[in-house]
Formats: C-alpha cells, sequence, structure tokens
C-alpha cells in the first residue's frame, strides 16, 4: 500500500497539515461554507457551480478543500477589499498559493485536480466580472504599468478620448499590452494582466453594445 504523502508546511496561506485527519462531516461544513463565501461576494457575477463546468467543489479531496478556503481568506493579503473571485484570481498569487498548497498537502497526482478547479474557477470569475479602469490596482505593479501606459496612449490609438470602446477598437491595444506585460512582468504573471485586458474590452465591447 502507497505511503501517504505528507504535507508540507504552507504558513503563508494557511495550516495545510490538519486536512489528514479531517472527517466527512466537516468536510461538508467547509464546502458549505465556501459556496456562501463566493455567493455572496458583492461584485461577483460567478458561483461555486458556474465556475466549474466539469468539477464540482464538493467532488475535491479534503485537503483541496482546506487550501481553496484557504487561499479566499487571503483575499486582504492578495489586494483586494473583499473575497471577490474576479480581484483574487486578478493577482497570480491566487494560482501560485493554491498549487503550492494543494501539491504540499495533497500530494502532486491529487494536486492536479484541485488546480484545474481552481483555473475553471478564475476562468468564469474573469469572463464574468465587469472590470473598469480603477480595477487595475488589483493586477501585479508591472501590470498596472502597461495597462495604463496603453490607455495613456488613446490619442495614437485613434481615440479622442481614452474611452473603453475606442481603445478596444484598435486591435494594437490588445497587442501592446501582450508585449508589454510580457516583455515587463514575464510570461507567466502577463498571462494575468491579458486576461485583464480581455475581460475589460469584453465588458467595453458588451456596454456600448447595450447603449446602440
Amino acid at each position: 500500500m502507497e505511503a501517504p504523502v505528507e504535507p508540507l508546511p504552507q504558513p503563508e496561506f494557511g495550516d495545510c497539515s490538519s486536512v489528514s485527519t479531517t472527517s466527512a462531516s466537516s468536510t461538508t461544513s467547509k464546502s458549505s461554507s465556501s459556496t456562501s463565501h463566493i455567493t455572496a461576494t458583492p461584485t461577483s457575477k460567478t458561483t461555486t457551480t458556474s465556475a466549474t463546468s466539469s468539477i464540482a467543489f464538493s467532488s475535491l479531496p479534503s485537503c483541496g478543500h482546506t487550501c481553496f478556503n484557504n487561499m479566499l481568506d487571503q483575499w486582504s493579503e492578495l489586494g483586494c477589499s473583499s473575497g471577490d473571485p474576479a480581484c483574487l484570481c486578478n493577482n497570480v498569487n491566487f494560482g501560485y498559493g493554491l498549487r503550492d498548497c494543494s501539491n504540499g498537502a495533497c500530494g502532486t497526482a491529487v494536486a492536479s485536480t484541485v488546480i484545474a478547479y481552481g483555473s475553471a474557477y478564475c476562468s468564469s470569475a474573469l469572463a464574468t466580472a465587469t472590470p473598469t479602469a480603477t480595477g487595475v490596482a488589483s493586477l501585479p505593479t508591472c501590470g498596472q504599468t502597461c495597462f495604463n501606459n496603453m490607455v495613456a496612449m488613446y490619442s495614437s490609438l485613434g481615440c479622442a478620448s481614452p474611452d473603453l470602446y475606442c481603445l478596444c477598437s484598435n486591435v494594437n491595444f490588445g497587442y501592446g499590452l501582450r508585449d508589454c506585460s510580457n516583455g515587463a512582468c514575464g510570461t507567466d504573471v502577463a498571462s494575468t494582466v491579458i486576461a485583464y485586458g480581455s475581460a475589460y474590452c469584453a465588458s467595453a465591447s458588451a456596454t456600448a453594445t447595450a447603449k446602440a
């Protein structure tokens, strides 16, 4: 019989060491509190169910429940004013923390399921969020610089003002954000910045269509 994987200490993301003794009843309780935490956030349009089309939170192992809930509780450290999923997911450290905690607490084989859940959760959160220029504060510093630089180039992009729809109508806005963030942040972190830009432009397009 294969020996159980010993959890590694993850002090920065909460105590993952207790997951091996979590009972079925406490797991259910934790799952319920997580769902409440997610759906109660006022600025999010995402829920646990809609965020994970193929993986249910209840199907994760108890170590995954603990790691995911620990990361939700880190919203202040992640630069968010609440547990808003879009804000959490805009900080690359949310994904890194979930990955490191689940690898340590669950083992790499099981952790892949937890990480996949986190990716689906964030994909849905970012797709359904309504980003604004002020929400750029949730990005890493390099991403904020790149985004603000591209907005400041509105005249060069053919816009009379930093209008969301006009900026996003020029393909060079997205290209510029991609190239700048890849160069300034590195490709791993840049993916978060690019995802923000995509959600930003999707929101701008939807708003313009609604007004038409």
